[in-house]
């Protein structure tokens, strides 16, 4: 099937490529075609015009297939040619388009380069570079506050020349031994970035031209629509807002003032415009827009329209406040690295008793310090407001008490212990075993552990005979730092409401850009009344980089990743992180730092400023064991500081890989690493692989030195009493693989077209604001208002059927919710060969159990705006379903989760369609099946939305289901649920 788009990349940027890989390829020590890294990403081992000795013209090119032997030749005469020439005619020599006698290796070369560079990612891993080092378009607009990017020097995007050259060379960019770059790759890597930003910039005044031209469009409108209220009708209040949506996913990428201003605006306007179409003022005040403008929405004539036009406003209402997350996208093609053969770190522990466990913390009275008493399992109060107070303390309230299970309890004593001895946590527990909760219990105990010594010399339970890791003995006052990606902010503030007790702590968020935190130290943090030590500083990755990047610089290659400070360092330290210490520092999702980044070196420098260490994540590894290498580093866990050795295994490992890669490719692979895995599984004469031993190898080594580190249980984990934690049977999953109708393959063509011709520039560092458009439309076409068409009003089910607008998405979810409705514990779904249709999973197995409670349903729609869609369906089936999404009400949410809690077989509402997995805390084991319509962004989320259903007091089988439209970005998008290398090969014709 045809590729449904693939950004643009201007035939002059090509052109400067093809001439600076020729004239880079002139390289004496045979670069970059010798270097393993280069090898691995382009899948070319050696010089593309090399041939075999004695091979014939007709024969295939040694190492170019697409050429024969005489191809080769030509191109290789051309090359030399080009190389002859004076350095300022070798650009013209290399790009001319007159016909001469290096015609056929001059087409050939610049033909090969053009249609095989897109699959080698190099514009990708640029990108990529450049959003690590804060020198992407959007964070150098952001970070000037400007509208227009200035020109590469002033952007400084060349200080990321030393980045790039690591990820598309390796070591051998560098001059032996030391950390200067050799000038052939210096030149190369600065023409890339040269190139590459003026790209970026002719695009970006493209867009500025555009959104001017939207901000007049957008007004003209407004002002017909005021000036003439009696000629307003559905139809021009769609094109207005149909104007003001493309306009707005304009106007949410820039951070000036004057763009700030106009979203404020718009949006408020937006919301006006709902109120009023609602008649709900709670959603906005109706009178912030011009009566004549109330007159229209309120004389719009039809159910349909209405909802058509609400539609609408609450798509762009969506769009801006999903932009607002800068967090990009990342899509790793690379496989996995098993995580299996680590202990769980607690063995010592797992004999004792609950009440003795108690007893040894020092809290006989079985209830943690400064926690709350009462919890709500719903997530629908705010426990720190006087409303959420008053809840947790009514009796007749649906509040659950808040009690630490076992494993929890083991978890915080194990913490204690190594904060005691001065020793990292890597704290790896599975979803739904309560991560968060253990480190907020640490944090609690070791707050009262000092407030008890200060009065009693000494601490409680099992630690009266030690000291702690300070000069007195004694826990220092001073603050705790979590640290967490910006998405999961809002989760983390709600959860510490949620697990302690009002006014024990005070919540400092620590966000934004350092030019915006100057005063942060003096105004908020010093604001507060809170002993330090009772103080949470909330920071987001985001933050911490930004304050790294004024502090340090980078380090060499010898240092690996270690925190230098920087010219800056005495001036501004101090109105940053690293000018404070700390008692302890929790890094959630720890492996974004698993790199020699900004990042790491930002949580590097963090931890020598505190105490205690607790590091959480479920993936320390995700792609190369060197991640878990540079994870020990910057944990200061022991063994992990030997450069000698860090450089052997990359090489070990690079020279497996390449061996490897060879091997499959002579085996007949398609000759990229990730294809031949694929080929090896179905290759009987598959060769023998080195790399799976030696990574096996290599982590063994490492697990050995992370051991006293660790604590990692899982869901079949088992207690002192030789019970599973929870007694749950692990989850299925059911990735179903929807082909689409050619009739929604060909809206989302059309569609894609304009999106890509409306955002040049979306894709280059904010993925996920580019796919919210064009995602939202797989689901239906007519989500997107580009199609200029509304969701059909559909009677019947035999009508839907028939319908020309039937979506395959659409109408697989209704089967599914269908079929597991009609009778409990029923085995799972499959999808048919033609990918349109489901059937029953010949090898799943029924559930027969005779449970109390009725089997319930959770579809995620990522978009509230679609749910009418969903809800239009399911009424087809007969099926009522409640909604949750986080613009509803507390009032709203309570009333929603009622309604599907107290379903039963023959009432209320089975179905819970939910639009935020940021609902921290929501409990719906009542809940057993959920249908993902739509994908998540990111691992952390997909694993908070599996433990919304997958969680205590779960009993039943769980089951999955993954709606995902091949040939569309669900496939990049759930990298989760498919093995990598496989979702790369089916994806190979989609959106990137």
């Amino acid at each position: 099937m045809d590729c449904i788009f693939v950004p643009a990349v201007g035939s002059a940027y090509l052109t400067a490529w093809c001439a600076a890989l020729l004239l880079f390829s002139k390289d004496e020590d045979g670069l970059p075609w010798n270097s393993p890294r280069w090898q691995k990403l382009t899948g070319v081992f050696g010089l593309p015009w090399e041939t075999d000795p004695g091979a014939s013209d007709d024969a295939p090119a040694k190492n170019v297939p697409s050429w024969n032997v005489r191809v080769a030749n030509a191109v290789k005469v051309f090359t030399q040619a080009a190389w002859s020439l004076p350095s300022k005619e070798q650009d013209e020599y290399i790009t001319t388009r007159v016909i001469d006698n290096n015609a056929l290796g001059r087409s050939a070369w610049t033909t090969w380069i053009q249609k095989e560079s897109k699959n080698w990612k190099i514009n990708t891993i640029i990108d990529q570079v450049l959003v690590t080092q804060n020198a992407s378009p959007t964070a150098v607009l952001s970070a000037m506050r400007v509208q227009q990017l200035p020109s590469a020097e002033d952007a400084q995007i060349y200080l990321a020349q030393n980045n790039l050259a690591v990820e598309l060379f390796g070591e051998e960019a560098f001059i032996e031994s030391s950390d200067y770059l050799k000038p052939v790759v210096g030149n190369f890597c600065r023409t890339l970035l040269s190139h590459t930003w003026n790209r970026y910039r002719k695009l970006n005044h493209r867009e500025l031209n555009k959104m001017q031209k939207g901000i007049a469009n957008v007004g003209d409108k407004w002002k017909f629509m005021v000036e003439n209220p009696k000629n307003v009708t559905a139809k021009e209040i769609k094109l207005f807002l149909r104007e003001l949506r493309h306009l707005l996913l304009l106007l949410s990428r820039y951070n000036d003032d004057d763009s700030k201003k106009l979203v404020s605006g718009y949006v408020a306007d937006l919301e006006a415009m709902l109120a009023t179409l609602m008649k709900d003022a709670s959603i906005g005040d109706p009178w912030k827009i011009p009566k004549p403008i109330q007159d229209a929405l309120r004389a719009l004539a039809s159910r349909e329209d209405v909802e058509a036009i609400a539609g609408q406003i609450k798509v762009s209402l969506e769009n801006v406040q999903m932009s607002a997350n800068p967090e990009p996208l990342e899509l790793e093609l690379d496989d996995n690295v098993d995580l299996k053969g680590w202990k769980e770190g607690v063995e010592e522990l797992s004999k004792v008793s609950e009440e003795s466990l108690w007893t040894m913390l020092g809290f006989p009275e079985k209830k943690l310090p400064f926690m709350q008493k009462w919890t709500d399992s719903g997530a629908t109060i705010d426990p720190w407001s006087a409303e959420g107070q008053a809840w947790l303390e009514d009796e007749r309230s649906d509040r659950l008490p808040l009690k630490p299970r076992w494993h929890q309890l083991v978890g915080i004593y194990r913490m204690l212990e190594r904060a005691f001895e001065g020793k990292p946590v890597l704290l790896m527990d599975g979803v739904g075993l309560g991560k968060t909760l253990q480190v907020l219990g640490t944090i609690a105990c070791l707050t009262f552990y000092r407030n008890h010594y200060s009065s009693h010399k000494k601490f409680p339970g099992q630690f009266a005979d030690r000291k702690f890791t300070s000069p007195d003995g004694n826990v220092p006052d001073l603050p705790y730092v979590i640290v967490c990606p910006v998405n999961l902010r809002e989760q983390w503030h709600a959860e510490i409401k949620r697990f302690l007790a009002f006014a024990t702590f005070d919540i400092l968020p620590y966000v934004g850009r350092f030019h915006a935190r100057k005063t942060w130290w003096e105004t908020l943090f010093q604001k507060s009344e809170q002993p330090k030590i009772n103080r949470i500083i909330l920071a987001t990755f985001s933050a911490i980089q930004d304050d790294a990047s004024i502090c340090y610089d980078r380090a060499g290659k010898a240092e690996m990743g270690k925190p230098l400070e920087s010219a800056r360092f005495a001036k501004n330290a101090l109105n940053t992180l690293f000018g404070h210490q700390y008692t302890l520092l929790a890094v959630d999702e720890a492996h974004a730092a698993r790199k020699h980044n900004v990042a790491h070196t930002a949580v590097r420098a963090l931890k020598e400023k505190a105490k205690v260490l607790v590091a959480m994540t479920a993936t320390p590894v995700t792609t190369r064991p060197q991640d878990l290498y540079i994870m020990g580093q910057w944990m200061g866990i022991p063994g992990f500081d030997n450069f000698d050795e860090f450089s052997d295994m990359s090489r070990q490992i690079n020279r497996a890989s390449r061996a490897d890669s060879k091997a499959l490719r002579d085996a007949g692979a398609e000759g990229s690493i990730i294809r031949g895995m694929l080929s090896g599984a179905r290759n009987k004469e598959a060769p023998s692989l080195e790399l799976p031993g030696l990574v096996h190898e290599v982590m063994q080594k490492m697990r050995e030195r992370f051991a006293a580190n660790v604590i990692r249980r899982t869901i079949d984990s088992i207690d002192y009493k030789n019970e599973k934690l929870f007694g749950m049977k692990p989850y299925l999953e059911h990735v179903m693989e929807v082909r689409m109708y050619e009739w929604e393959m060909e809206m989302l063509r059309d569609i894609a077209k304009v999106l890509v011709q409306e955002n040049p520039i979306a894709s280059i560092d904010t993925r996920k604001n580019f796919y919210i458009e064009f995602r939202r439309s797989i689901l239906h076409p007519t989500s997107n208002p580009k199609t200029d068409m509304d969701f059909p009003t559909i009677d019947s089910i035999e009508a839907w059927g028939n319908h020309r607008q039937k979506t395959v998405k659409l109408d697989v979810l209704g089967k599914i919710v269908k079929y597991h409705l009609e009778k409990d514990g029923r085995p799972p779904l499959t999808m048919c060969e033609d990918g349109q249709n489901v059937i029953p999973n010949k090898t799943g197995l029924a559930d027969d159990t005779e449970y109390a409670e009725c089997d319930r349903i959770v579809i995620f729609s990522a978009f509230p705006s679609s749910n009418r869609m969903i809800t239009s369906i399911l009424k087809l089936h007969n099926v009522s379903a409640a909604e949750m999404h986080g613009a509803m009400s507390i009032k709203q949410r309570q009333a929603a989760l009622n309604s599907f809690r107290k379903s039963t077989r023959n009432h209320g509402d089975r179905v819970l369609i939910l639009s935020a997995v940021g609902l921290v805390g929501l409990n719906l084991a009542c809940a057993n099946i959920m249908i993902m319509v739509d994908t998540t962004w990111s691992a952390m989320d997909d694993e908070q939305l599996k433990g919304r259903i997958f969680r205590y007091p779960q009993q039943k089988q769980v089951h999955f289901y993954r709606l995902i439209a091949l040939n569309t970005p669900d496939v990049f998008l759930n990298n989760i649920a498919f093995g990598k290398a496989r979702m790369m090969l089916t994806s190979c014709r989609a959106t990137v």
